[in-house]
């Protein structure tokens, strides 16, 4: 027994004094790199069950189909494959991958993964001179380290376009008695022009550039088109059996993720929820196309004309503004030469508040644990500091003298550029920096068409001279 206790001891020495391959400063800096490019996943927590190779290579297999990398290898035939064939619960759509994976000097390649109702095929491949066998997954292995959650978790769009039921919903009888109510109102506050909900612009003039420009008068909706508005479009036209419209317009809540341009997990209950749930009812509608905003535009056209009582009552159609009409209406006056819709250059008022929703930059930014400021190099971005994390509801902060809310930050506006008739926004968005949102400030959306995460649209009428 102290022949064995004494070898024991004398291995832990032997570990003690052993010189680390890798320097702790190595590892940790490693470390906080893979979390600040978000490459953790939660396939990872597999590995604390065990550091077998053959758990690496799984786990990185899942890891694969999971985000559905597709990198091409462009050159060397496999030297063996090996086909693991595991049965699942629930039925998925199947999916194919290509991804050479570099473990240990030796190159992995998921070749295909099939995933159907009763079982998981993966056919893996070894691709290195020096390797004459491939790895065997055995069933057992990739039963204890698959995440089927996280599989199935969501269904790829191509499966979803093909499901009638996701294209078409069916709405209940209380959706389609709400959208029917919504509906009328709608109708009757453009028919009546009600001031609360479109503001009557002057005609006018301003400088542009060095150069007058003339606008006709025209009323403008007095916030961006809200959630509730769109969702009423888009649920008439289900109604109506308007199905091309409908998959034209619909919005494509999928952009929440691809805000910054890196696709953003945690923006899933924005994706779930914006669209449908009525606590967005009234913030601006966003991640629809241009042709949806246009779409929404001839409908409440068409629709309106259906209901107007007397037939000899002329409305002009609705529609997108000019950026002519839409800095003359943001300027909220001729009179006003300032940067900003509220006739001042500053982006708060006298009480130190924020007028807009937009992304403001500190040079410091408070640290709670510490209980104290610390320096920020380039400057913080503070999504929150303005009262809005995300996008906001359209009739926050103060609107300008023509009654507009918003003609700054929160959703960037469809505008038709007047020269050339090119699609382009102006305001400036909840990710805006400042510059953005003056009223004739740099339009980084100019020639957008397809649906984005900030990007919304208020629309106008031309007013009838007498």
């Amino acid at each position: 027994m102290n022949k064995d206790q004494n070898h024991i001891d004398n291995l832990f020495d032997k570990a003690r004094n052993q010189q680390p391959v890798t320097s702790f400063e190595e590892t940790s800096g490693q470390f906080l790199n893979d979390l600040e490019a978000g490459k953790t996943s939660s396939l990872t927590q597999g590995v604390a069950k065990s550091f077998n190779f053959k758990y690496l290579i799984m786990l990185s297999i899942i890891s694969v189909i999971v985000v559905s990398a597709v990198i091409y290898f462009n050159s060397n035939e496999p030297v063996e494959s090996e086909v693991a064939i595991v049965p699942i619960e629930k039925e998925i759509i199947e999916e194919k991958v290509k991804a050479p994976l570099e473990l240990n000097e030796e190159i992995i390649i998921v070749e295909t993964v099939t995933i159907e109702k009763e079982k998981v095929n993966i056919v893996t491949s070894t691709y290195n001179a020096q390797v004459s066998d491939s790895m065997v997954i055995s069933t057992r292995e990739f039963e204890e380290v698959v995440n089927y959650d996280l599989l199935i978790e969501r269904e790829t769009l191509v499966n979803k376009q093909k499901d009638p039921e996701y294209r078409f919903p069916k709405l209940t009888a209380n959706q389609i008695a709400s959208t029917k109510k919504q509906k009328k109102q709608m109708l009757k506050q453009l028919n009546k022009l009600d001031k609360k909900k479109y503001a009557y612009i002057p005609s006018g003039s301003f400088d542009h550039n060095g150069k007058a420009v003339s606008v006709q008068a025209f009323y403008m909706q007095t916030t961006e088109v809200t959630v509730l508005e769109y969702r009423t479009f888009i649920f008439d036209l289900l109604i109506q059996d308007r199905k091309e419209e409908f998959l034209k317009a619909k919005p494509d809540q999928e952009q929440w993720k691809f805000i910054m341009g890196n696709q953003q997990s945690s923006m899933q209950p924005m994706v779930d929820n914006y669209f449908s749930h009525s606590a967005y009812n009234q913030y601006p509608i966003n991640n629809i196309s241009r042709e949806g905003a246009e779409i929404y535009c001839k409908w409440l056209t068409t629709e309106v004309s259906k209901v107007r009582k007397d037939k000899k009552q002329v409305l002009n159609d609705v529609r997108l503004p000019s950026d002519y009409e839409w800095i003359f209406a943001a300027k909220g006056g001729e009179d006003n030469t300032e940067s900003f819709p509220w006739k001042t250059s500053s982006i708060r008022n006298e009480k130190n508040c924020y007028l807009a929703n937009y992304k403001p930059r500190t040079d410091s930014i408070f640290i709670s644990e510490k209980g104290e400021y610390e320096k920020c190099p380039g400057g913080c971005n503070i999504f929150y500091a303005d009262g809005a994390f995300l996008t906001a509801k359209v009739d926050s902060y103060l609107p300008n003298e023509y009654g507009l809310y918003c003609m700054a930050g929160n959703a960037a506006e469809m505008v038709v550029n007047w020269k050339d008739k090119s699609p382009g926004t102006k305001g400036g968005s909840w990710i805006s920096d400042l510059p953005e949102l003056m009223i004739t400030g740099e339009d980084k959306n100019s020639g957008v068409t397809e649906a984005k995460a900030h990007i919304g649209f208020r629309v106008v009428v031309t007013h009838i001279l007498e």
